[in-house]
């Protein structure tokens, strides 16, 4: 075996290693993203339920919205309905 053998050889170790690594990394900051989601959408769909709407018609919208809609539609609801109604409650809290 001569010398380049013995370089491509090592070298093709390590891009197999890295690559392995990658995807691991990949997957283990997909699951982190999935799971995450999931408790978003969970946490969203409770406070629909349970915050008082003006209208009776709004929590059933926003229920079917963040239940269909899944993350996207726990995250819609996050940012127009949850946080500038927390942030309102906290102002006047104060």
């Amino acid at each position: 075996m001569n010398e380049l053998q013995v370089i491509f050889g090592l070298g093709g170790i390590l891009i197999f290693m890295l690559y392995i690594w990658f995807f691991m990394l990949f997957w283990v900051i997909w699951m982190v993203v999935v799971i995450g989601g999931f408790v978003l959408w969970v946490m969203m769909l409770i406070d629909v339920s349970k915050r008082e709407f003006p209208k009776p018609e709004d929590r059933t919208l926003w229920i079917l919205v963040v239940a269909l809609a899944g993350f996207i539609g726990a995250a819609i609801y996050y940012f127009s309905i949850k946080r500038p109604a927390d942030k309102l409650n906290t102002q006047t809290a104060k």
